[in-house]
């Protein structure tokens, strides 16, 4: 399955106040990917990358993770 490029989605779109790092720092959101890598044979690095190289930083989410952070995005605070 592809990767998506969620870091320059963000950048076109800042609607919804929210960052990357928050959906990742939440303990149901690490739970999710264990869950989902474990059965799949994937490591966790798979399926999240976080990069902070000057030239090439952002994040990229494998697509099934990527729908979930998708989900979270769409809640109401």
């Amino acid at each position: 399955k592809a990767k998506v490029d969620y870091n320059q989605r963000y950048k076109d779109d800042k609607a919804f106040n929210k960052q990357p790092v928050h959906w990742l720092n939440q303990v149901s959101t690490v739970d999710f990917i264990r869950s989902y890598a474990k059965p799949r044979n994937h490591c966790l690095t798979e399926l999240v990358i976080v990069t902070r190289i000057e030239s090439d930083s952002g994040t990229w989410m494998h697509e099934d993770v990527a729908i979930e952070f998708a989900r979270w995005l769409l809640q109401m605070d």
